[in-house]
């Protein structure tokens, strides 16, 4: 069973309903939170593309030794491993830059409720500069000369009881001792944790001042933040979920010599999830986008009822 196509088109759907209800819902407005909200979810589905074309769910991952082997198990394997080892790193760094994008709507939506609304010169600046992290992530691992050689030699040598061929040629990371290496490993798990933290601490700040009596919102002004409060409350903890324990199980699996044979097949799906459930949530908990996702159900539903109600009343 292809079960990487499926999840392809599970993470993208929900993000192609988001989108466009952003579109058709919210007016243009890059500087207030409809564009912190809709960039939340555009990166996840631009992500979602070459993270299921080249990237882990059609990769078996399989820690060894001081080499991180990426075995492809889909169309990937035809391009070589040097464009999907390139792939595999743009993916991270495209999922980095959508965690930083709910950051982004916290903190926006912090600055408002504090009155201090920032210019669209500084949040353009605000996101530049959040921006170099996953440019770190996208290029650094190419600063340095593949030794995709020696990630076969080392798997197959360490893996005598699987069948390392009839993957082809494939690429990885050697050594995983090296800076470039754990730096950029240490970053992916350490943002899993300190984002959701980060936006927990804004969380409450946000509440406090929604529950101040000296603070002056209406009713329905209180109503919708707090609905976008869990949205992005749900948005933080998924990869808090589910980077943290697979993360914890590879760092054991990589630097210990412990083999975790579910790992090198769940660990694409653990940190896929999130693609697919973070335009769920947020057409759930955001009212303008779940209106027009009920508006356009309805809209494709009445036809159907309509021809059913014509059929009958002429039976």
């Amino acid at each position: 069973l292809p079960y990487y196509e499926i999840s392809f088109q599970k993470s993208t759907q929900p993000s192609q309903f988001q989108i466009a209800s952003g579109k058709y819902r919210c007016k243009p407005n890059p500087s207030g939170i409809n564009g912190r909200i809709l960039a939340s979810e555009v990166y996840p589905h631009i992500f979602s593309i070459p993270h299921f074309r080249f990237h882990p769910s059609k990769y078996r991952m399989l820690p060894c030794d001081t080499v991180l082997a990426l075995l492809p198990v889909g169309p990937c394997r035809y391009f070589g491993p040097a464009t999907c080892f390139v792939a595999y790193n743009i993916a991270n760094a495209l999922n980095m830059n959508a965690a930083i994008s709910v950051l982004h709507s916290m903190f926006f939506r912090y600055r408002l409720i504090r009155a201090t609304q920032m210019s669209n010169a500084r949040v353009r600046t605000h996101l530049l500069i959040t921006a170099a992290v996953p440019l770190f992530l996208a290029i650094s691992p190419h600063v340095v000369p593949f030794h995709f050689n020696t990630v076969m030699e080392v798997a197959m040598r360490e893996h005598p009881e699987y069948n390392l061929e009839k993957y082809g040629p494939f690429g990885g990371f050697y050594p995983t001792t090296s800076p470039i290496f754990i730096i950029n490993s240490a970053i992916l798990y350490a943002t899993a944790v300190a984002l959701p933290l980060v936006i927990f601490y804004w969380r409450h700040h946000i509440l406090k001042a929604l529950n101040s009596s000296q603070t002056v919102f209406t009713e329905k002004t209180r109503h919708n933040s707090r609905l976008l409060l869990k949205a992005l409350t749900v948005q933080a903890v998924m990869p808090l979920l589910c980077y943290v324990p697979a993360g914890f199980l590879y760092f054991i699996a990589q630097f210990t010599g412990y083999n975790f044979v579910f790992l090198e097949y769940l660990f694409p799906i653990f940190t896929t999830l999130p693609c697919a459930v973070d335009p769920l949530v947020t057409i759930y908990f955001i009212t303008p986008y779940r209106v027009w996702v009920i508006q356009r159900i309805r809209a494709s539903i009445a036809p159907i009822q309509l021809h059913n109600n014509v059929r009958s009343s002429m039976s």
